[in-house]
């Protein structure tokens, strides 16, 4: 009887591991990459001078400020998160992120994300960027700039699974997922800002 037991659990272990994909392909998984492109659409209606009057977003009048800055209001931001959750959500078991602590499934993501950028930056780059005339000087700050755009994207999408916990329908749901898109929106600001400075350099 122990045999048997032992059996048919390793039997539902190689069917659940049959299942989830090798998450090495998630670079060419168009549901993640609709994620990331939904994601950055958002990020673009931000108005960055307004950004950068919110000190963070931990209560409901930082909340209404975010609404503000980012052109949104708690409709169409509960509706956009929903739509973005089930998407995540989707990905998450078709790869089976649960296995992975934050830290491995940040590494993992980011070398994922950094390959969908590098692959077409006229979509995942936030701002169309100036090119220098210097074409060596314009390789190695749009190589910064793409790291920076990884370290951002990898970064939130690890925020936002932790928030998916949080009801939409109550505030602190809103907050949660509001505070990381607030701080992706200003960490891809600061990056452009470097970009600049850098091939300001020669």
């Amino acid at each position: 009887m122990k045999n048997l037991v032992l059996g048919f659990l390793a039997t539902l272990l190689l069917v659940f591991n049959a299942k989830s994909q090798d998450i090495n392909n998630l670079n060419k998984d168009q549901d993640f990459k609709n994620y990331l492109k939904n994601e950055l659409e958002f990020i673009k209606m931000s108005d960055p001078k307004l950004v950068k009057l919110i000190q963070g977003v931990t209560n409901e009048s930082d909340l209404n400020k975010f609404f503000s800055a980012f052109n949104t209001n708690k409709i169409s931001y509960s509706n956009h998160l929903n739509r973005q959750n089930q998407i995540l959500s989707t990905v998450s078991n078709r790869y089976n992120f649960k296995k992975y602590n934050e830290s491995q499934l940040f590494e993992v993501i980011s070398v994922e994300i950094l390959e969908i950028i590098n692959s077409d930056e006229t979509i995942f780059h936030p701002i169309q960027l100036p090119i220098p005339e210097n074409t060596t000087l314009g390789t190695n700050c749009r190589r910064r700039y793409n790291n920076a755009l990884t370290f951002n994207f990898a970064t939130a999408v690890v925020a936002h699974l932790g928030c998916t916990a949080g009801n939409l329908a109550v505030i602190p749901g809103l907050i949660c997922h509001a505070a990381v898109a607030f701080a992706h929106a200003a960490a891809d600001d600061n990056a452009y800002l470097d970009y600049l400075d850098c091939i300001r350099e020669n």
